[in-house]
């Protein structure tokens, strides 16, 4: 069953607001690149690669969020707050990511820890949406989607915890590898790194997801339960009256 079949809610104003919101933050992080005078290739390379970064979380994100929103009913206020908090922290998102690279000297492992919390928060909210379509009791959504929303969850539940794991400051001092570009060196340090393995494991899954959703698609076309037997052709003669 595809998952554009399920029911849908009316859409609420905060998903309207959800959609400006991020919009203006992947606006913001292109516009981010403008302020950016690459003197190398390398230096080109490495902005074009932080932002992919921003951008892939922030269209994950809006992605996951939009299906959902578009099922699960947002009209107590808890779910208000919970919708609200989330928006907050996709706006500063872009901030902080230009941030990471603005700062200098002491400022750099605050940043970094800052940005750290972000993504966790964002992660973990938009898991608990995810966790209660996939409630059976709610009734939400069909039962043959159930195991997807719950991978769909646990996923998202993953990459939040590795984004967690990536505040514990020791992380944010210890440098895995360097690249220099020009004259400016990029330490890619503990935190980093495990962003890098959050935004995998997310973006694989999906990729995983969507394979099988595609393999499952071509074994329903293959077996129809109620399709005539194209090998039986109906009789066309004409039956004389006895």
């Amino acid at each position: 069953m595809n998952v554009d079949k399920v029911n849908r809610v009316p859409r609420p104003r905060i998903q309207n607001l959800s959609d400006l919101i991020f919009g203006l933050a992947l606006s913001i992080s292109a516009l981010t690149l403008i302020g950016q005078q690459p003197t190398t290739t390398q230096d080109f390379a490495a902005s074009l690669g932080a932002y992919a970064f921003s951008f892939l979380i922030l269209i994950g994100l809006w992605q996951s969020y939009s299906s959902v929103t578009s099922i699960l009913p947002t009209e107590t206020s808890s779910m208000v707050d919970l919708n609200v908090i989330l928006l907050f922290l996709v706006s500063i998102e872009p901030y902080l990511f230009n941030e990471l690279f603005a700062a200098r000297g002491e400022l750099v492992p605050y940043v970094s820890s800052a940005y750290s919390i972000d993504l966790t928060g964002m992660f973990f909210i938009l898991a608990f949406f995810l966790h209660l379509l996939a409630k059976e009791e709610k009734h939400l959504v069909p039962t043959v989607l159930l195991s997807r929303y719950r991978t769909r969850r646990n996923l998202t539940i993953l990459g939040g915890l590795v984004f967690a794991l990536s505040i514990y400051p020791y992380f944010g001092d210890v440098a895995v590898y360097t690249v220099v570009t020009g004259d400016r060196p990029y330490y890619f340090t503990v935190r980093s790194t495990l962003w890098l393995v959050a935004l995998s494991l997310t973006w694989v899954g999906r990729l995983i997801m969507s394979l099988q959703d595609r393999s499952n698609t071509r074994m329903v076309r293959k077996v129809k339960p109620n399709e005539p037997d194209q090998s039986v052709r109906p009789f066309r003669g004409r039956i004389s009256p006895r």
